[in-house]
């Protein structure tokens, strides 16, 4: 069992590699230039090449491969192009409601595949309201803050989502 796992972690490796370089290499062919598209196609060509090397897109396509192992290493993933907050950052910032969508969504999903006389759940394992019901506080065991719905976090979530950088850290 245990070659079977060392083998399995390693082919997943090499797919997260090959994934990776794919992505990276086809990001950097593919016509169009970021600081272009950023600053406008009448920008002042002293702007482009700031904006270059702010990004080090100035630096040659194989020395940024590179250097994206060490960066994803050490969770440095660079500065957004749109608006020049770092990426970990909006990363993070999304992650909470990110996380708050997917339990209301797996809550969502269980409550229409799940018969009321469910033999796994237990007889009446959702109340008559639906989502706020006994399945959120008693199977999943999730506590959510006095007077607040998923509906209403998942309402929270989706507007955080479309406002970058207007979230709580």
């Amino acid at each position: 069992m245990i070659p079977y796992i060392i083998l399995r972690r390693l082919v997943g490796t090499v797919v997260i590699w090959m994934v990776s370089a794919a992505v990276f290499f086809l990001m950097n062919v593919l016509p169009g230039d970021p600081a272009v598209a950023q600053l406008g196609l009448h920008a002042d060509p002293a702007a482009l090449d700031k904006f270059r090397d702010l990004h080090g897109l100035d630096r040659p396509l194989v020395v940024r491969y590179a250097d994206l192992p060490g960066g994803i290493a050490r969770m440095d993933l660079g500065k957004s192009y749109a608006n020049n907050y770092p990426v970990a950052q909006l990363l993070k910032e999304r992650l909470k409601p990110t996380a708050e969508l997917g339990k209301v969504s797996a809550t969502y999903a269980a409550q229409q595949s799940c018969p009321a006389d469910c033999p796994f759940l237990g007889s009446g394992c959702f109340a008559e309201d639906g989502l706020t019901g006994g399945f959120i506080t008693e199977r999943l065991n999730w506590d959510l803050p006095e007077g607040i719905t998923p509906e209403e976090t998942a309402a929270e979530g989706a507007a955080a989502m479309r406002s970058p950088g207007s979230m709580e850290v």
